[in-house]
């Protein structure tokens, strides 16, 4: 259960992660992604902060779930539409490359036992790519789609987006 100064940790991190200078004009799915993209920041730096296999027994699950759905949102409503500009198809083709490289990590993480030391090493290079990940699109890809694609076709993408997540177990 969280307390109080983890709950505040948690809002202030993903706020931070929408203030960004750069990331101010974002609306519609680019909104939803990087509020997305703080919350998630937040739960694996939880995890990341301990070293008590109870909070990766507690906390992993929802980062697994909420990351997976959050990738598989990406892979069917934003990416394909942002692939469609020139100036955006490479950084798609690279999502999908990232996006596998991602569900590898985690595969490799959910056939391990919480207090395997190879758990531990397997998350710290999950968290490597997510920090990476979500680094590019929010200081590269995020802002160029928005000033591309404009504001209601983000607007548009957003109920897409939120179709193409699906509930993972």
């Amino acid at each position: 259960m969280r307390s109080g100064f983890e709950k505040a940790a948690w809002n202030t991190l993903s706020d931070l992660k929408v203030s960004k200078p750069n990331l101010r004009s974002l609306n519609g799915v680019f909104l939803t992604l990087m509020e997305e993209h703080g919350k998630l920041t937040a739960l694996f730096l939880r995890i990341n902060s301990s070293s008590d296999v109870s909070v990766y027994k507690e906390l992993y699950p929802a980062v697994r779930r909420q990351l997976l759905a959050h990738e598989m949102g990406e892979m069917a409503a934003v990416y394909p539409f942002v692939a469609a500009y020139a100036d955006l198809a490479r950084e798609a083709d690279r999502h999908g490359k990232d996006a596998g490289d991602l569900k590898a990590a985690i595969m490799s993480i959910d056939v391990l036992d919480y207090g395997d030391a190879r758990w531990r090493l397997g998350f710290d290079h999950l968290l490597t790519l997510v920090r990476s990940h979500f680094d590019e699109e929010e200081t590269h890809l995020f802002p160029r789609a928005q000033l591309l694609i404009g504001q209601e076709n983000s607007e548009m993408l957003e109920p897409r987006y939120q179709d193409g997540k699906v509930a993972i177990d």
